[in-house]
Formats: C-alpha cells, sequence, structure tokens
C-alpha cells in the first residue's frame, strides 16, 4: 500500500514575549524593541510504503513557510522503516 500524507503545523505565543539579556545574548522581544511574537508555519509532506504484513518504509520532508524570526530552520528531511514483530 502507498499512503501519502500532507501537515500544516501551525505554532504561536499566546502573549508577547519578554525582553531578557544575559550572558548567553538577548531571549524573546527583538533588540530594536519589537513585541516578541512568535508565529511558526511549517508544511510536512511524504509517504508511507506498506511493504508486505510486518513492514513499512516512511519517507517525508518538512519546510518552513515563514521567514525572519519566524523561521526556526531551513528544512527537514526523515527516512524511518519500521519492523514488526
Amino acid at each position: 500500500g502507498i499512503i501519502p500524507m500532507v501537515e500544516l503545523h501551525y505554532t504561536s505565543t499566546l502573549t508577547n514575549m519578554d525582553f531578557v539579556s544575559g550572558p548567553l545574548g538577548d531571549i524573546g522581544a527583538t533588540a530594536n524593541g519589537g513585541a516578541g511574537r512568535r508565529d511558526i508555519l511549517n508544511l510536512t509532506g511524504g509517504v508511507q510504503l506498506q511493504l508486505g504484513a510486518l513492514s513499512s518504509l516512511t519517507i517525508a520532508g518538512v519546510a518552513p513557510l515563514m521567514t525572519g524570526l519566524n523561521r526556526e530552520f531551513d528544512s527537514e528531511f526523515v527516512v524511518q522503516f519500521n519492523r514488526r514483530f
């Protein structure tokens, strides 16, 4: 069997973040007075292949759809093999 999948993941802060400056740098709101709100949107797509009665292979990738501080990574890719016993 072949099972295609598409997922849209949205993550947002409930309130504006505070700005904290410490020994490891600035955390939270931007240093130029921004509100510190984060809205992260990622698109996941892949396919799961059923390989007989006991095995499956999943291949998927993730791409962020936002830019700037709302983009936490460039991309992700996964290959997963499951063997049930």
